[in-house]
């Protein structure tokens, strides 16, 4: 599910340059192999996005 949420989040344009580098690492880690790296990662993108 999450490499499904992850291949929908390529490609679109993320609200802050933050979202975007935490979306990278999480890809990153995803394909790695390290899914809780990636959940971290996604969270911190998440956060990034709604702000403040």
């Amino acid at each position: 599910m999450l490499n499904v949420i992850f291949r929908q989040a390529e490609g679109q344009a993320l609200p802050s340059a933050a979202a975007a580098f935490f979306l990278q690492l999480g890809l990153q880690a995803m394909r790695a192999g390290n899914p809780e790296a990636g959940l971290q990662r996604l969270v911190s993108a998440a956060a990034a996005m709604v702000g403040p």
